[in-house]
């Protein structure tokens, strides 16, 4: 192709999504000299002047990145791909390795206190881990580590611009949609206010109003015959991933919540989430149906881990690696809608409404988070209708494992019976 600006307005990415996520490298080459010249073309819309070229002083074959399309004209492209051919043909220097040491030269040079990777280290310690739970604090160093430091990891903090966010959250968008987006943007936006607040690294806000991606809610659950079809995928899974999901099923509490459940945090037939680990920062009782306790009482206790999914492998460390997990249960659970964890965690809330559970105590079993007056004054712990609520649901799948039509049932004619509250209390 020809590098003029009409062909390249016209460039598509034309490669291929990774079984294992990533993409192909896609190149096309322009006609002409200087030779290895060329622009790769990313998934996202950017597109990059590249040169490949044989190294002169290892003889391995390499790509040196000229610049992006639109920050650079194809002329000027060309020009700093003719400029690193002379320095291979003419002097026999390798223009990446150049690049390298000039880079590593003006880091030392540098003040290191302006690193972002030195200023993201130090509001994790002098501001995360002191002013917020430990849940949220790992899932912001998570961020961090993940989408933000391999980007920026280098660069001074003050040389940080609203383009340089934009690439950086529409790149994220592209791969793993709006809602990781924006957790990332709130991420770096609290450091970045707190570097210009609490510590005088930069005088102006790198990140604007406004950027925030729209999230489309998600309104999936599983309907009686997924269910069914999940559970019994989940039988053919088996350990770990499988029991977990049947976990996730029957409880209805949240996936990081699931997976870093312990042992010790179980008393007979009721899980303690301890306030650290819960998303609403309170400690929350789960009672344990009969067929969740059937699958505690499978479980293998693996010395060293404490986890009741943990697999050891990694040493005392919850279960992860859920994406893994996904993949092996879609192998014998044909869904024709897509589906994710979080999603069994509405299916679980709609059918404790389905069976005819009241909204408060449906609310507290999941452990929402309970807003104004009532979230201050009502401290009753609903363990009772929690448990009954729970169990109804549990009989309800139990009917539909053994092919009967799953009835509703009629709570507030059994709360009578058995003299249970209705969950509101005045």
């Amino acid at each position: 192709m020809k590098p003029s600006k009409s062909a390249i307005d016209k460039l598509m990415y034309g490669g291929r999504q990774l079984p294992g996520g990533g993409w192909t490298r896609d190149i096309r080459y322009f006609d002409g000299q200087p030779p290895g010249f060329g622009i790769r073309p990313y998934p996202s819309g950017k597109r990059v002047f590249i040169l490949r070229y044989t190294s002169p002083t290892s003889g391995k074959r390499r790509f040196i990145p000229l610049g992006a399309y639109g920050e650079l004209t194809p002329q000027e492209a060309h020009d700093k791909a003719v400029e690193a051919r002379r320095l291979i043909t003419r002097d026999g220097i390798d223009p990446l390795d150049k690049r390298k040491a000039e880079r590593a030269a003006l880091l030392s040079a540098r003040d290191g206190r302006y690193e972002f990777r030195v200023t993201a280290d130090s509001f994790l310690e002098r501001y995360a881990k002191k002013e917020t739970t430990e849940r949220t604090w790992k899932e912001t160093e998570r961020i961090l580590n993940k989408y933000v430091l391999p980007k920026w990891g280098r660069k001074d903090i003050r040389d940080i611009r609203l383009p340089d966010v934009v690439e950086l959250l529409d790149g994220i968008e592209d791969k793993n949609g709006p809602v990781m987006a924006n957790r990332t943007l709130a991420a770096t936006r609290k450091l970045f206010n707190w570097a210009m607040v609490k510590r005088g690294l930069i005088e102006t806000m790198p990140i604007g109003p406004g950027m925030a991606f729209k999230e489309k809610p998600r309104k999936r659950w599983l309907k009686d015959r997924e269910v069914k079809a999940l559970w019994k995928a989940c039988d053919k899974a088996g350990w770990p991933y499988g029991p977990f999901t049947q976990m996730l099923i029957l409880t209805g509490q949240r996936r990081g919540e699931v997976a870093g459940m312990r042992w010790g945090h179980i008393s007979k037939d009721v899980w303690t989430i301890p306030a650290e680990d819960t998303k609403t920062d309170t400690e929350h009782g789960v009672p344990l149906s009969g067929p969740a306790q059937k699958i505690l009482d499978a479980m293998p206790r693996l010395e060293g881990c404490g986890y009741v999914f943990g697999t050891g492998r990694r040493g005392d460390k919850p279960l992860s690696g859920f994406t893994q997990g996904k993949t092996v249960l879609n192998e014998v659970f044909r869904a024709k809608q897509p589906w994710t964890f979080h999603d069994l965690r509405r299916t679980v809330r709609t059918h404790l409404s389905e069976i005819g559970t009241n909204n408060d105590v449906a609310e507290r079993a999941l452990n929402h988070a309970r807003r104004g007056v009532e979230g201050v004054y009502d401290q009753h712990a609903y363990m009772p209708e929690k448990r009954y609520a729970l169990e109804a649901w549990a009989d309800k799948i139990t009917r539909l494992l053994d092919g009967k039509t799953a009835a509703t049932v009629n709570l507030n004619a059994e709360r009578k019976k058995r003299k249970i509250g209705r969950g509101k209390r005045t």
